[in-house]
């Protein structure tokens, strides 16, 4: 069983991530929690955690000086980086020092597990991404050598057996990928499979042939090689990546993308070359340049989830108010998921299914959308992971949301009366305030006397009871993602100072306590 240790400066984020996943199911046992830099490296050594979940930026000592730390003593500890802001610095460095992934900020339980799973690999083969098991004998033998725990000399001898230049060079990490659409590929799955295959033994032949490179990894969807030069002629790389995807594509009519990775001059940085030509060759998803060089990556951020949430709620508002600009603000949430999960695709592809699928919901509060509307709806959904850019997964969107809308949102949204659309709208963005008939009614000008009447007349609920609902679904759903939050807490959050009665009306809509509830299902 695998050893974790958690960091993170906030309780709430450690109690979380320790109800998040079954660690038991996992492999793995939670050993330890940190609520700092420093504490956590006393942990380090005193409990030697094989997996280290921790927040980048932290009090005392950073995320980054914890993994500096772990690479100075040699140690084994996989190290999963999470971060509630993309910074491009902070993910090189972690690259740099061998991170398993750098993961933002609110993490899913699956982006998690797999990270998890991801760090025992590594683990497993004492390598600090996955491999292939390879004939030892053969030229991505090397490949365990560049990534693991070699003594360099041993790596010397090796390259000088399989005739690479030892002195006198320099060495760059290129990642080749055949770029094909997942959905388009399925129809011809197996043709284009063995055109891939064929295209990346093309290009090992080929340095093969010049003496200037060999394969170091050879994956299903990536050509993994590594090019040596004499030490003035850096740019020749480039110029040679470029001539060479034009041959591939005119002869095999394949379009390739390529990531160039850091040029060094000593065998010591090869796992470096080869990761941070993996990491650039990745980014086609966001920027589609058919070759894209590390040291050329530069990405400043001037949004926050704050300006999402802001927009996700301006996007809801403005469709169910039939506000024409509706698209406008869709577009504005897609640009600030593309810029705020810039470099990670997961990431970004899981929040993209988030909005739609929180979308879907909110306006089933509504409206009425029957099954079919639904069916529909979640089979669209469920093909955003096989778009090949991040560009193609917006256009999408955009296009099936906008017949949706227009065709299914909006003619069922005509027969309710568009004041109880806002004021619905209104208590599910503030249902944790503070809300009572008085301000309800003073902010939408009516009589109070009056609006209780129009509310119950209109949606055949007295207003106080669709607020008790709205309150009793959000601290459901929170109980859900949050299982370490306290019942204080939790009536904080859905706008109830008092927590016993908060409890007792929980009991009412769902048979137990928030206590009791999380105890039955195991939360």
């Amino acid at each position: 069983m695998f050893s974790v240790v958690i960091a993170d400066d906030e309780p709430l984020i450690i109690k979380g991530l320790m109800k998040m996943v079954d660690w038991e199911k996992l492999n793995t046992q939670v050993i330890g929690t940190s609520r700092n830099g420093e504490q956590l490296i006393r942990q380090i050594d005193e409990m030697s955690p094989d997996i280290i979940i921790s927040d980048i930026s932290m009090p005392h000592q950073s995320g980054i000086d914890v993994i500096k730390y772990i690479n100075e003593k040699g140690l084994k500890s996989k190290v999963i980086f999470l971060s509630a802001f993309q910074e491009f610095e902070y993910a090189k460095q972690a690259l740099r020092y061998g991170v398993i992934e750098y993961l933002l900020k609110p993490v899913t339980k699956e982006e998690l597990e797999l990270s998890i799973i991801k760090a025992e690999r590594a683990l497993k083969d004492n390598l600090s991404l996955e491999y292939l098991q390879e004939d030892a004998k053969s030229a991505q033998a090397v490949f365990k050598a560049v990534t693991s725990e070699y003594e360099y000399q041993d790596l010397y001898k090796k390259f000088e057996q399989m005739g690479v230049p030892t002195s006198d060079a320099s060495y760059t990490g290129v990642c080749f990928s055949a770029v094909e659409d997942r959905g388009r590929a399925e129809k011809n799955r197996s043709e284009f499979e063995l055109l891939r295959f064929t295209v990346f033994k093309k290009i090992e032949d080929h340095a093969v042939k010049r003496k200037n490179g060999f394969c170091l990894k050879r994956e299903a969807d990536f050509c993994n090689m590594i090019f040596f030069y004499g030490k003035n002629q850096e740019e020749t790389i480039l110029t040679d990546v470029k001539a060479l995807i034009r041959t591939m594509e005119r002869e095999y009519g394949i379009r390739l993308t390529a990531g160039i990775g850091k040029r060094t001059d000593s065998l010591s940085d090869l796992k470096f070359a080869y990761k941070t030509a993996a990491f650039a060759c990745n980014l086609y998803y966001f920027k589609q340049d058919p070759v894209i060089i590390y040291d050329r990556i530069n990405k400043e951020y001037h949004h926050s989830f704050d300006d999402y949430n802001e927009a996700y709620s301006a996007l809801v508002k403005a469709i169910l108010l039939r506000d024409d600009m509706w698209l406008d603000q869709l577009k504005q949430c897609l640009e600030l998921i593309g810029e705020l999960h810039y470099g990670n695709r997961v990431v970004a592809e899981n929040r993209c299914v988030a909005l739609l699928m929180e979308l879907l919901r909110e306006l089933g509060n509504y409206c009425r959308l029957d099954e079919e509307d639904r069916h529909k709806y979640e089979g669209f959904v469920s093909g955003i992971r096989s778009v090949v850019t991040f560009q193609k997964v917006k256009a999408m969107i955009l296009r099936y949301l906008e017949q949706f809308v227009e065709k299914t949102v909006f003619s069922n949204l005509g027969n309710e009366n568009e004041t109880i659309r806002g004021i619905k709208f209104y208590i599910r963005e503030n249902y944790d305030q503070e809300i009572n008939l008085r301000s309800l009614s003073q902010h939408f000008f009516m009589n109070q006397y009056y609006f209780s009447s129009f509310f119950k007349q209109k949606t055949g609920k007295n207003f106080k009871d669709y607020l008790v609902e709205v309150r009793m679904q959000k601290a459901l759903e929170l109980l859900l993602e949050n299982s370490g939050m306290s019942t204080q807490e939790l009536a904080r959050k859905v706008g109830y100072n008092d927590a016993k009665s908060f409890s007792e009306k929980f009991r009412q809509y769902y048979g137990e306590s928030p206590v009791n509830y999380k105890k039955i299902n195991k939360m």
